[in-house]
């Protein structure tokens, strides 16, 4: 398979693009779009680009082939060009010019609030230069953005916060109608048809209430009641027969437990037939689990936070709670660990496309609060995510997502993570806990390990593509020290171009349950309830995974090896790629705009089987150069280019800014 450029695009017969859709290729493709005007093409060198797009617009036919086509079969993937917010069809964070109010330091918090619920929409409230301290709850509002002059510049110190009827203590909240499991504002109706991956048109027996353009459909249906092996995805989060922790996450309890969602924008109703966009995910969805929609009144939209620091030693900083199309950009949220109440940095529940980039979390707190509950994000029943370019230090667990569709977590750059002293444990940077958690794409990210775990339910189909992970962060990690655990219940995982290890420490290839000698000294370990664990074996973690073109340093080579494609599954069998060529990204077409940190470019792709000259070591001896097909990502640059914040003598906090790191936003 070719790889997908800015001159040279692969087609595949497909339906004729719509205008919308072509402005998320565009975007997508890097072709200058101005961020508020999808027919609106750049200047200068973009200018050789219009061309293609108006040869886009007049192709027949054909339209672009997914970037994964050739490698991932279809079955076991999704569209992930357009996750993130989208905004009247098109991809990416607006650009907002006018400003309604500024503030200065010294504002309360009722003054920003004051400013927020009055600033017309489309518009933004400024915060100048400097610290704002015993700030209060701040709610934000739709199609408004609150700006500051830069993380390093305008500083917001919380001393209390509100709740947004998430069960917690927050900072800021993106909160729309009380809208959750135990109290769903409208439905559920029927799903009665429209079932299959990738369609548009669903049915429903009743659209009353249901508002073109404005309503958010949340799809669920009843969770596997038996595990169906390897004929189908298998979603369960309330047997403890499966589970190590059974734990409701989606409407319903027991034997009716919803804990699979998608979150779909209702584009048109023609009788009980109603237009969603995205299209349908997964395929497993089907008549026998009831499947239902239900949606929020007035989901919070269009609304962001930008250029600002936020300390907020509460139990959440940032919260998400039926919110949509909202974000963060070129923020620091620090919880720098005076208090025991700490949970996450950033909650998104119940709130789809928010993306969340170029910005900073540091996370700790206080010795006396439970050490295995410190998370740097959180997303509970959402999808279409994109979390892209972010910094995570000294959290414990800094992505533990649950149950979600379809989004992106790409060229992130985990670090420091932190525990209890004299802890052995190494926590996965990303640690997907809870059922529902599907079809997800983990590209480009850079750290100590992941971990797909069998806490509280069960997660299917997740893709993880041309990551480096290490295994751990320091040498006192002894526990859990394996680059990649997919442990019970994890089932169809597609691992390609990855790189892995740290030399002369990881020196076995493999474990399982039934094979477990220097489990902590492996690369990979598959099965059990828990990482290393030498207890009841899934042997279909291993036997559904797809791995394809990964380098690690106990083996110090690269594997295409047919024995680890899974030909012959009942379901969602993956053929043996015709070429050892894989795609730079899954997601993206070409090497993004912001790829520059200072007056460098990093390597594009930054990691992966056919990258050489590398300049990420792990490890020590023969292996530790990783044969070179790791570069570092730039929000791993620009974490090396900062210097340690004053304001936290006692801490490493660092000063952040991401326009000082990275060339341009998308």
């Amino acid at each position: 398979m070719q790889r997908v450029s800015k001159s040279r695009i692969r087609l595949a017969t497909l339906a004729l693009p719509t205008l919308s859709t072509l402005s998320s290729w565009l975007r997508r493709f890097e072709i200058g779009r101005t961020p508020n005007d999808p027919l609106q093409l750049g200047r200068g060198k973009h200018m050789r680009a219009l061309p293609l797009a108006l040869a886009l617009l007049l192709l027949p036919s054909p339209a672009l082939a997914q970037p994964w086509a050739g490698v991932l079969d279809p079955s076991r993937a999704t569209d992930w060009t357009t996750a993130g917010v989208v905004i009247s069809g098109v991809p990416g964070i607006p650009t907002r010019t006018t400003i309604c109010q500024t503030l200065n330091p010294g504002a309360t918090t009722a003054q920003i609030n004051s400013a927020i619920s009055t600033c017309p929409a489309g518009q933004v409230v400024f915060l100048n230069a400097g610290t704002y301290s015993g700030l209060g709850y701040i709610p934000m509002k739709a199609n408004v953005t609150l700006r500051g002059a830069g993380p390093n510049q305008t500083k917001l110190i919380f001393a209390s916060g509100g709740d947004c009827s998430s069960g917690s203590t927050q900072a800021i909240s993106f909160c729309g109608s009380f809208n959750y499991n135990g109290g769903v504002q409208n439905g559920p109706v029927n799903w009665t048809a429209g079932y299959a991956k990738g369609t548009s048109v669903i049915t429903l027996d009743s659209v009353s209430g249901i508002t073109v353009g404005t309503t958010v459909l949340i799809l669920d249906q009843i969770d596997d009641a038996s595990d169906p092996g390897d004929a189908e995805a298998f979603v369960n989060g309330w047997s403890a027969s499966f589970l190590q922790d059974p734990q409701t996450n989606g409407r319903g309890s027991g034997s009716t437990h919803r804990g699979q969602q998608e979150f779909k924008l209702v584009t048109a109703i023609n009788g009980n037939n109603v237009t969603i966009s995205p299209p349908v995910h997964a395929s497993n969805w089907r008549s026998g689990q009831t499947p239902q929609a239900w949606w929020a009144t007035t989901p919070l939209r269009n609304s962001g936070l930008e250029d600002l620091s936020i300390e907020a030693p509460l139990q959440v900083g940032v919260g998400f709670f039926n919110a949509y199309n909202s974000w963060l950009k070129n923020v620091r949220v620090v919880n720098p660990g005076n208090t025991a109440n700490g949970r996450s940095l950033v909650r998104i529940y119940l709130s789809p496309r928010i993306t969340i980039r170029d910005s900073y979390f540091y996370g700790q707190r206080a010795p006396d609060g439970d050490p295995s509950q410190r998370y740097g994000f959180e997303p509970f029943e959402t999808g279409d995510l994109l979390i892209e370019n972010n910094i995570f230090q000294h959290i414990n667990s800094p992505f533990n997502p649950a149950n979600q569709h379809g989004s992106v977590v790409a060229y992130n750059y985990f670090i420091d993570q932190s525990f209890m002293a004299g802890q052995t444990v190494q926590f996965g940077c990303i640690e997907p806990h809870q059922a529902g958690h599907m079809l997800n794409l983990y590209e480009g990210n850079q750290g100590g390990s992941l971990t797909w775990d069998n806490v509280h339910g069960t997660h299917n189909l997740d893709t993880i593509l041309r990551n480096q992970f290490m295994g751990r962060d320091s040498s006192q990690r002894t526990s859990s020290t394996v680059p990649l655990a997919g442990n019970k219940y994890n089932r169809f995982l597609n691992v390609i171009g990855n790189v892995f290890g740290e030399a002369g420490y990881h020196t076995k290839y493999q474990t399982s349950p039934t094979d477990s000698a220097s489990c902590n000294q492996s690369i990979f370990y598959r099965g059990g309830p828990d990482t290393c664990s030498t207890s009841t074996d899934d042997t279909l973690t291993a036997t559904t995974m797809y791995r394809w073109g990964n380098y690690d340093v106990a083996l110090g080579t690269t594997r295409f090896t047919s024995s680890e494609v899974p030909t012959g599954l009942t379901k969602y069998a993956q053929a043996v790629p015709a070429s050892q060529t894989i795609p730079a990204s899954f997601y993206l077409a070409a090497r993004p705009s912001w790829w520059k940190v200072g007056s460098t470019t990093p390597a594009w792709p930054p990691v992966g089987p056919d990258v050489t000259g590398g300049n990420v070591t792990s490890g020590t001896g023969a292996q530790s150069t990783l044969n070179g097909h790791a570069h570092k990502n730039p929000a791993r640059l620009c974490y090396e280019s900062l210097s340690n914040d004053p304001a936290y003598p006692a801490a490493t906090i660092k000063t952040f800014n991401a326009n000082n790191c990275y060339s341009a936003a998308p």
